[in-house]
C-alpha cells in the first residue's frame, strides 16, 4: 500500500502527508468498530455451548482427556521448515529493496520513480508468491515445499547475478 501511494504521489505529485490522514481515518475506523460492536452470543459463550453439546450427547467432560494433544511430540523439523519457509524472504527482501535499490540507481541510472515502481512490482510478485505458498502447504509438506523452493532459487540465483552483471534482464523491460 506504501509503495502504490509512493508511486501516486510522485507520479503525481501529490502530497504524500495525505497518506498520513487516510491511516488516521482507517485507524479511528477500526476503533470505533472494536469498541462499539459486540461479539455475538455464539463466540463469547463457546465453553457453555461445548459442554452443553457433550451433556446432550452423554458424554462426560472430565473422562475427556486432552493431555495428548497438548503434550503431542513437536517435530523439529517441520517447525524449522515452516520458518525458513516464511522468514528466508526477509533475507531475499532485504537484497531487493535496499541493495538493488542502490545498485539500479547507481549502475542503470534509475530515478526515484522508477526505483519505487520496481519495488512495487516486486512486492506484488512477494504477495502472489506467499499466498501460493500458503495454497501449497495445504496440500503438500512443508519439507517438500522448502526443498522446492530452495532448488528453485539454487538455480535461479547464479544465473540472475550474471544476467544482472550483463545488462541482458534490463535489455527486455
Amino acid at each position: 500500500m506504501a509503495l502504490a501511494f509512493g508511486i501516486i504521489s510522485i507520479t503525481y505529485l501529490f502530497n504524500w502527508h495525505y497518506a498520513f490522514w487516510g491511516g488516521t481515518i482507517i485507524a479511528l475506523v477500526g476503533f470505533i468498530a472494536r469498541t462499539n460492536l459486540r461479539e455475538s452470543t455464539e463466540f463469547i459463550d463457546a465453553k457453555r455451548r461445548i459442554k452443553n453439546t457433550l451433556e446432550n450427547f452423554g458424554i462426560n467432560d472430565k473422562e475427556l482427556s486432552f493431555k495428548e494433544y497438548v503434550e503431542e511430540k513437536i517435530n523439529i523439523k517441520t517447525i524449522l521448515a515452516y520458518f525458513f519457509l516464511v522468514n528466508s524472504g526477509s533475507a531475499c527482501s532485504y537484497l531487493t529493496y535496499i541493495y538493488c535499490a542502490s545498485l539500479l540507481k547507481t549502475n542503470f541510472n534509475y530515478t526515484a520513480l522508477e526505483i519505487i515502481k520496481n519495488n512495487f512490482c516486486l512486492a506484488i510478485a512477494q504477495l502472489i508468491l506467499m499466498i501460493t505458498l500458503v495454497l501449497l502447504t495445504k496440500k503438500f509438506h512443508p519439507l517438500k515445499l522448502l526443498k522446492v523452493r530452495a532448488i528453485i532459487f539454487l538455480i535461479c540465483m547464479p544465473s540472475s547475478i550474471y544476467l544482472l552483471n550483463n545488462n541482458y534482464f534490463f535489455k527486455f523491460i
